[in-house]
């Protein structure tokens, strides 16, 4: 785990202290065309953004909160590559400072289960987690 600190964000304001989590797995795919999903839960009613990154290249849009069954590509296409998960969740909730983010991917040979990281920020505060997962 590390800490990140920034004195102030763009408006000028000061960014309250921050957290990380990053986690590095493999997937094993099939050895056809089926599709691999990807779903993300944002825990403790905060709020989330998620970018999905395959090397430098952006993967659809960003994501907002929690999100089920994003197609990702099929297990051939995916084989060989990886896949970075950047999510930020952002302490909205006014009775819990606690936030936890899950996921699982689906498709291939098995379920991945992503398991629950809780991370405990100042009110207001943000996290980072970084999931970075390679296919074979």
């Amino acid at each position: 785990m590390y800490t990140l600190r920034y004195p102030e964000g763009k408006s000028g304001k000061k960014i309250k202290k921050t957290k990380g989590v990053k986690m590095h797995t493999e997937y094993k795919v099939k050895e056809d065309t089926s599709t691999v999903r990807l779903s993300i839960s944002i825990g403790y009613g905060q709020a989330a953004q998620t970018r999905l990154m395959f090397g430098t290249d952006q993967f659809g849009e960003i994501l907002n909160n929690s999100f089920n069954d994003v197609e990702i590509g099929s297990n051939i296409d995916l084989k060989g590559k990886s896949l970075s998960i950047f999510i930020v969740a952002h302490d909205i909730n006014p009775s819990t400072n606690k936030m936890v983010v899950s996921g699982k991917i689906e498709g291939g040979v098995s379920l991945l289960i992503i398991p629950p990281d809780i991370q405990v920020v100042s009110n207001g505060g943000v996290a980072y987690f970084i999931i970075n997962i390679d296919f074979y």
